[in-house]
């Protein structure tokens, strides 16, 4: 599997609604839109992970540069691979002091 950084996406973006237009391209495993805001750039940053390197070179072409809202959207392999979410419960225990 391959991450892909989305940058200058509309305010109002959501992960489903990054999902959705990625979808139209090929199969996306998963999108994911943080909800932190920057303070210096207008508009906001997402990942999409995608099955494989030649299916990422694809959306790249096909993705980057075009206007999504007012936004000039720019796609490029991310740097960092995606961490692992953590669940609730390890969350919970971490803060607490436990061992897990």
């Amino acid at each position: 599997m391959s991450t892909l950084f989305i940058d200058n996406l509309p305010q109002h973006f959501s992960s489903q609604e990054l999902r959705k237009i990625f979808s139209n391209q090929g199969h996306v495993i998963d999108a994911y839109v943080p909800q932190i805001q920057r303070r210096r750039v207008r508009g906001r940053f997402g990942f999409i992970e995608v099955q494989s390197r030649e299916q990422g070179d694809r959306l790249i072409q096909e993705i980057d540069g075009k206007v999504l809202g007012h936004q000039v959207t720019k796609v490029q392999w991310a740097k960092f691979p995606k961490r692992p979410r953590r669940s609730m419960k390890t969350w919970q225990s971490f803060r607490r002091g436990e061992q897990i």
